[in-house]
C-alpha cells in the first residue's frame, strides 16, 4: 500500500470550505445565535478529532461536517441537530464528556448527544453483547437523534465497504439491526440509509 501523503494545509483548507457550504445550506433555518453555536461546535469537533482520521486516510473531522449536511441538506433538520451531528462523535471517540456538552451547549443539545452516543464499555462483554446494549439504547432514543443516526449510517457505509471490507462484513451485519431500530426516524432518510445499506451489501457480495 503506498504512502499517504498528507498536505495540512490543503486540508485545512478543505475543512473550512466544508464548513462554510454547511453554513449555506443553514443560512435559511438560523439566527445570529444559532450561527455562533454551529461555529462552536464546529470548534470542538475539530480540535476534539484533529488527530484522528479515517481509513480512507482522510481527516476525521470530514465525516461529522459530512453528518451535518446531509441533517440540513436531505432532511431539513434545524441548528440545533446540525450542532449534534457535528458533535456525535465527540463524547464517544475523545476525552469530552456529556457534562461538558451540557455546559458549552445546554440541555436540549445535551439529550440528544446522549442519545447518539453508544453507551457500552469493553467491560460489558464481547462485541455481540455491547453493540445489543447500544441497540436498545438507541430504541430508547428521539426519532431526531434516530434521524441523525440515519445520515450517520449513509455518511460511513461506502467509505467503510471501499477501505475495509473485512470489518464491513461484521458492521453491516450489525448496521442491518440497527436499521431495524431506526425505522421510526424520517421517512426520506431512512429510505436512503436503507438504500445505501443494500447497495453496499451487493458491492461487498462482488468482492467476495
Amino acid at each position: 500500500m503506498p504512502e499517504l501523503k498528507i498536505d495540512i494545509e490543503l486540508e485545512k483548507k478543505e475543512i473550512l470550505k466544508r464548513y462554510r457550504m454547511l453554513l449555506k445550506s443553514c443560512k435559511r433555518m438560523m439566527d445570529k445565535n444559532d450561527k455562533l453555536m454551529i461555529r462552536k461546535a464546529f470548534n470542538l469537533a475539530v480540535e476534539s478529532h484533529k488527530d484522528m482520521r479515517r481509513k480512507s486516510g482522510e481527516p476525521y473531522i470530514y465525516h461529522p461536517i459530512a453528518v451535518a449536511q446531509i441533517a440540513v441538506s436531505e432532511i431539513g433538520l434545524g441548528p440545533t441537530s446540525v450542532v449534534c451531528a457535528l458533535l456525535h462523535d465527540v463524547v464517544e471517540d475523545t476525552h469530552v464528556n456529556l457534562e461538558t456538552i451540557r455546559d458549552l451547549f445546554g440541555n436540549t443539545v445535551y439529550h440528544l448527544v446522549e442519545n447518539l452516543t453508544d453507551i457500552s464499555r469493553p467491560e460489558d462483554g464481547n462485541r455481540r453483547v455491547r453493540k445489543a446494549k447500544d441497540l436498545e439504547h438507541t430504541q430508547q432514543a428521539s426519532q431526531e437523534a434516530k434521524t441523525v443516526k440515519c445520515a450517520d449510517l449513509i455518511s460511513n457505509a461506502s467509505s467503510i465497504v471501499d477501505n475495509d471490507p473485512g470489518f464491513a462484513v461484521v458492521w453491516l451485519r450489525e448496521k442491518e439491526a440497527l436499521l431495524e431500530v431506526l425505522a421510526d426516524s424520517d421517512p426520506g432518510v431512512y429510505a436512503e440509509a436503507v438504500r445505501v445499506y443494500q447497495e453496499c451489501v451487493r458491492k461487498l457480495k462482488k468482492q467476495a
